[in-house]
């Protein structure tokens, strides 16, 4: 990584700067591998994104820095002209702030940018906080989605398994990458419950989660029990517990070009987040809010508060309640 760093600082052209000042990059290899407040030093990612940040924003602009003020206007313009690389589109605000953090906290401690400036630069990309209540799927819509997945397939077992596989995500929030790496043996249906257990995502939390999803969950008119029964009938034998018709690992892409269809088809915004969206809200709307989160697996309970609207009264029965029992 440092080789690779010395290697992009030596094909750099010079940058404009004010008389006296030094260049800016010729502490970054020095910068990451400082300590921070986490860890002693920076784990190999972190310091490869910052080289990529600060590496792109001195490319892009020519930082003439004259003052802080000044350079916070030039990391700030550089962020609001940016676009993904390939579609042009604007990026996500939530995007700009990151890097904003990145390239300003960089220039921060090197003593060209003040610490009011930062400050500033940083609340410029504030993200719109956003209740994630208002990307859910509303009754109808999650019961027009059930029954298109239970009647739109080439095969049984393929429709079968869309339909379990969105009803999970529906209930218990899993995520699309959760959903395909689920093996045989994380998904378990004893009696009245079907047990699932999703290995975690964030690089910080290892391990499995678990969902106890009753059988009688109702959805769009089918059963999560019924559900369970017909996809039973139809999968084949393999490690994956939901697999394509030749027993292998799906992709996540396949369901992701999967609702792309169905929202072309019925006309209202379908994604795997969205089904993420819908069960964190009925989750959160009838639980306490620490409950929620364990169930969501969010490790900060300011993120599922954006699912919560603090007038609905909290009930102890949690994805039971969140549909219609049969």
């Amino acid at each position: 990584l440092m080789i690779q760093q010395q290697s992009i600082l030596s094909r750099r052209t010079s940058t404009t700067l004010r008389k006296g000042i030094m260049n800016p990059l010729d502490n970054l290899p020095s910068y990451i591998r400082q300590s921070t407040t986490k860890r002693e030093i920076m784990d190999e990612e972190t310091a490869r994104i910052v080289v990529l940040y600060v590496h792109k924003f001195f490319d892009d602009v020519e930082a003439d820095i004259t003052n802080s003020v000044n350079l916070r206007n030039q990391i700030r313009n550089w962020l609001v002209e940016l676009k993904h690389h390939r579609s042009q589109e604007p990026l996500a605000v939530s995007t700009k702030k990151a890097m904003a953090g990145i390239v300003g906290r960089y220039c921060r401690d090197g003593g060209w940018l003040s610490e009011d400036d930062h400050t500033k630069l940083l609340n410029t990309f504030r993200p719109r906080i956003e209740a994630w209540s208002t990307k859910a799927l509303s009754d109808e819509d999650t019961d027009r989605l059930v029954q298109y997945l239970r009647k739109n397939a080439a095969t049984s077992m393929t429709k079968s398994r869309n339909l379990l596989a969105t009803m999970i995500m529906l209930s218990a929030g899993l995520r699309i990458g959760q959903i395909v790496g689920l093996k045989v043996e994380d998904v378990i249906a004893t009696g009245q419950i079907l047990t699932v257990k999703p290995t975690l995502q964030k690089t910080y939390r290892q391990g499995k989660s678990r969902k106890d999803i009753p059988m009688s969950v109702n959805i769009g008119g089918v059963a999560i029990g019924e559900a369970v029964a017909w996809y039973e009938k139809n999968r084949k034998e393999s490690a994956y517990y939901f697999h394509n018709l030749a027993g292998e690992e799906m992709s996540s892409a396949y369901y992701r070009q999967l609702f792309g269809k169905i929202e072309e088809r019925l006309g209202f915004t379908i994604s795997a987040h969205s089904c993420r969206h819908t069960a964190g809200t009925r989750i959160a709307q009838r639980v306490s809010i620490v409950a929620a989160a364990n169930i969501l697996d969010h490790t900060d309970i300011r993120t599922t508060q954006r699912y919560v609207s603090f007038e609905n009264a909290a009930s102890e029965s949690i994805i039971a309640n969140s549909f219609a029992e049969t």
